[in-house]
């Protein structure tokens, strides 16, 4: 797994088991070498899952939709 860390540090291979995708005070992101999911941690004290993730993550959360954001009608 790939992961990278502000500010400005170069990439780190790391065990899957490593990976704290939380806030800890910089912005971070995981993926792994195909890129077909990607985990961001930011500022906004969020976690943002895209790709092949997504599914899976559906499948084992059921109540997914209540902690997702969905931007007002202004936006």
């Amino acid at each position: 797994m790939i992961e990278i860390r502000e500010p400005g540090t170069a990439g780190s291979l790391i065990d899957f088991d490593l990976v704290e995708p939380f806030y800890t005070g910089v912005e971070a992101v995981w993926t792994d070498e195909t890129l077909d999911w990607v985990v961001y941690v930011s500022h906004h004290w969020t976690v943002e899952v895209s790709g092949t993730l997504v599914p899976r993550l559906q499948a084992l959360w059921p109540d997914l939709d209540d902690w997702r954001w969905t931007a007002p009608d202004w936006y």
